[in-house]
């Protein structure tokens, strides 16, 4: 089971984990252990209350999941995603 799918809720489900080291951990571990996930060289890291997240994936989906785990952990307000997705130079 992911982390992501732990996360503290209340009534509302806008409570998320509040310690950003612990989230960055959290976040780091769920990616870690996605299944044929490209983004293996990602850096997660904490800065005040924002969660920023640096790197590469392979494919658009692999940034949707990257998105999906730091969002579902941290809040979609407090994720800071400089991700690029790597594009082939090959063009026909």
């Amino acid at each position: 089971m992911f982390l992501s799918s732990l996360h503290t809720q209340n009534s509302s489900g806008l409570e998320y984990f509040s310690d950003t080291s612990s989230v960055r951990a959290f976040i780091e571990a769920d990616l870690r252990n996605l299944p044929e996930f490209s983004g293996r060289d990602l850096i997660v890291y904490a800065a005040g209350s924002s969660i920023i997240i640096e790197g590469t994936v392979g494919s658009d989906l692999d940034y949707m999941r990257t998105m999906d785990v730091a969002c579902d952990l941290a809040g979609s307000d407090r994720v800071i995603c400089r991700v690029e997705v790597a594009t082939s130079a090959i063009r026909i």
